[in-house]
């Protein structure tokens, strides 16, 4: 999602701005040689991916409802010893929430 929202498109323009007078698809009206270029196939590569990960986020964000589970999509924390603590601290805070509904629940029912 962040690379098609984010770090895809300024990519894309400083490549579009190096081709010179390309249309949003990626082809350049004025010199069609120019087609078989190493940095123009690269942009008409990236234009096609950006197209397709901006489809499969949008999908994404139809499908999931992120501010409903933002527990479910948290990074793994075995790739570094810091997302370990927040994870830790996450859990910890979980846990708490949990004793104070149940504790709530309790007072309520009696």
């Amino acid at each position: 999602h962040l690379l098609a929202e984010k770090c895809l498109p300024p990519l894309l323009e400083v490549m579009q701005g190096m081709l010179g007078g390309n249309d949003e698809d990626g082809t350049d009206q004025n010199d069609q040689d120019e087609e078989e270029c190493a940095l123009r196939t690269a942009f008409n590569g990236l234009c096609k991916s950006e197209k397709e990960l901006q489809k499969a986020a949008n999908l994404a964000e139809a499908v999931i409802d992120f501010d409903a589970a933002p527990r479910d999509f948290i990074v793994n924390s075995n790739l570094s010893e810091d997302l370990a603590d927040v994870k830790d601290e996450l859990d910890g805070i979980d846990s708490e929430l949990n004793d104070i509904h149940a504790d709530a629940n309790a007072m309520w029912n009696n």
